[in-house]
């Protein structure tokens, strides 16, 4: 097998080192996989790509999950807030003389007075 040479930054050797130690691989035989992964194996890429989808697929059912509860809680809490009002309508203080004669008056004879 041909060898090649090529000037690699610091930070990206010692990004090769750390997948080679991982991956129990030599430095060179870790380059030599990523290059093959990279020019003979697209499907791999697009394997990555399906997984993105199905990821996304998923969180957005979460989501419309999520938005279904949210909407249903929401109507109980509307159910609870007018049983409420219906209870504290109940146990209000009946309105005093002045409030009553003010409610039969028109608003122009409010004014008149």
């Amino acid at each position: 097998m041909p060898q090649i040479t090529a000037v690699i930054e610091n930070d990206l050797i010692e990004l090769i080192d750390k997948e080679a130690e991982k991956n129990k691989l030599s430095r060179s035989k870790q380059i030599a996989e990523c290059l093959e992964a990279y020019f003979h194996k697209p499907e791999t890429t697009l394997n990555l790509h399906d997984s993105d989808v199905e990821h996304m697929k998923m969180l957005l059912q979460s989501k419309d999950d999520r938005i279904k509860d949210l909407e249903n809680m929401i109507g109980f809490l509307q159910g609870q807030y007018i049983k409420l009002n219906v209870i504290v309508d109940k146990f209000a203080l009946p309105p005093t003389k002045e409030e009553a004669e003010m409610k039969k008056k028109s608003w122009w004879r409010f004014w008149k007075t």
